[in-house]
């Protein structure tokens, strides 16, 4: 057995390095960017589609990924290849734009963001997450964490406003996540 085979089958169970940031329904934050009948919505790093099988069927679902890490790593099911710092879509082409934890993975998160704005319709929406408290993880392709203020500052210079920012988890929750990760590693370092 390999070592993804091994960690593939602790996936949703607290025996999983990374159970604690796989809790939670990420649908609930898209679902306040109310992506319905006749709108678009383009998921940047959309791996496996979870999105898309959670849409309602009248969304026009753009799966978008990176070569090296969607195809080679993730088998990603994207209907579209490229880099997000230079998104081939046309300007004011989207309604809802989704880029959860994928920012940390990009040399220059600040031209993704500009691209993510450059192709937002007038009054469209995005929804973009990072982790900050989290260690190397698809490496070599994990370049920075980002601070809340500094996300804010990049999506306010390229003129999208901030409706709601939240943290998703608590000192506890992210202490506890570390210790998680830690124990998961020494445990399969050991199985290697």
């Amino acid at each position: 057995m390999t070592y993804k085979n091994i960690i593939d089958s602790l996936k949703r169970t607290s025996f999983h390095p990374q159970w604690l940031a796989l809790l939670g329904d990420p649908y609930q934050l898209i679902s306040r960017l109310e992506p319905g009948k006749g709108k678009n919505l383009l998921d940047i790093d959309c791996g496996r589609g979870w999105l898309k099988a959670r849409l309602p069927d009248d969304v026009e679902f753009i799966g978008f990924d990176y070569p090296a890490t969607g195809i080679d790593r993730y088998h990603a099911e994207q209907d579209v290849l490229g880099s997000a710092e230079a998104l081939p879509f046309d300007s004011n082409s989207m309604d809802v734009v989704v880029c959860l934890k994928v920012l940390e993975h990009m040399p220059d998160p600040f031209s993704a963001v500009a691209e993510i704005a450059r192709v937002l319709r007038p009054g469209g929406k995005a929804a973009i997450s990072i982790p900050f408290a989290y260690p190397i993880h698809d490496a070599p392709y994990d370049f920075q964490r980002l601070t809340s203020f500094q996300l804010e500052r990049m999506v306010e210079n390229n003129g999208l406003q901030v409706d709601c920012f939240e943290e998703t988890r608590h000192a506890l929750e992210n202490a506890a996540l570390l210790s998680n990760l830690a124990l998961g590693k020494t445990v399969l370092d050991g199985i290697k």
